[in-house]
């Protein structure tokens, strides 16, 4: 009886201790929100010329992974970014300027999963990216600056660690080579913006 005690007492432990598993297969769904930061561009305008610029931004994103094979995913993300920067002279002078944009991303991430409990991943991507800024109290620069549109070509490194039965920890860096452009009215510019992008937050499975 005490064997059987103690046979029993092993295995409840041996279970406590063996690390969560994520079973990827084909059909898995993986949904992950993050916390962003990345580079944006912008533009403005002397009333004649249109002068592009980039500046960084924060947001938070969605993203989803859908399993076509054990080691690779169909990817599809979306979210939105900002920036806020408040500016004083004196006690009651101050003017603002502020990012607004949003993006939507397709790509295919390959896996590699390591004991069922944590996976790197890595692939190619194309992103659509859109946004403007504002100036309040500057004077001569006023009001929303002109849309931007943003295609690029983007690819990144990533990881998810397992905490639990359906979820974890993910994080991912990225970089991306574009074309943007903006109008207003007859002045139009066009570039080839490039930059950075990261990501943490948690992931679920299903």
């Amino acid at each position: 009886m005490i064997r059987i005690r103690c046979l029993g007492l092993a295995l409840l432990l041996l279970t406590a201790c063996v690390p969560p598993a994520l079973a990827l297969e084909p059909g898995t769904i993986l949904l992950g929100a993050s916390l962003t930061a990345g580079s944006a561009d912008f533009v403005t305008s002397d009333g004649t010329y249109l002068s592009a610029y980039d500046h960084g931004e924060i947001g938070a994103d969605v993203t989803s992974w859908y399993f076509l094979d054990d080691d690779l995913a169909f990817t599809l993300s979306g979210g939105i970014g900002g920036f806020r920067e408040t500016q004083k002279s004196g006690t009651t002078d101050q003017r603002f300027y502020t990012q607004h944009s949003w993006h939507v991303r397709l790509g295919l991430d390959h896996a590699i999963q390591f004991a069922q409990d944590s996976m790197i991943y890595f692939g190619p991507g194309l992103e659509y990216w859109t946004g403007h800024a504002r100036f309040d109290g500057f004077g001569g620069v006023e009001g929303n600056t002109p849309d931007v549109q943003r295609l690029s070509v983007s690819a990144r490194f990533g990881g998810i660690v397992v905490l639990g039965d359906s979820y974890g920890l993910n994080g991912h860096i990225g970089y991306r080579m574009g074309y943007a452009q903006a109008k207003d009215g007859d002045a139009e510019t066009t570039w080839y913006p490039n930059g950075f992008d990261a990501a943490a937050g948690l992931v679920y499975s299903f």
